[in-house]
């Protein structure tokens, strides 16, 4: 679990780098209540759950990303430390 939250802190840092060109606390602030960020930590859940091996956390985490963000990421899709979503409103990946 620890891994992961260095990963989501990571990850929107990096956002928050490219949206911003700062990593200051409160561009990192701004970073979560930017459109596209609740889909990346949705993904990022979900791919801890796959990981895991908790399927059906899996499940619900993809299924959480598609109802709240209108975003749809295939469950086997792979990222790397430093995915950002800008914006995620009908976003398609699979």
């Amino acid at each position: 679990m620890g891994s992961l939250l260095a990963l989501i802190t990571s990850d929107l840092h990096a956002k928050a780098e490219g949206c911003y060109e700062s990593t200051a606390w409160t561009s990192v602030v701004k970073t979560l209540l930017t459109d596209g960020t609740s889909a990346m930590i949705w993904y990022l859940l979900m791919q801890w759950a796959r990981r895991c091996r908790l399927t059906p956390l899996e499940m619900l985490f993809n299924k959480l990303n598609v109802i709240c963000c209108n975003c749809i990421i295939g469950r086997g899709a792979e990222f790397g430390p430093g995915f950002v979503l800008v914006h995620s409103s009908g976003v398609v990946i699979n």
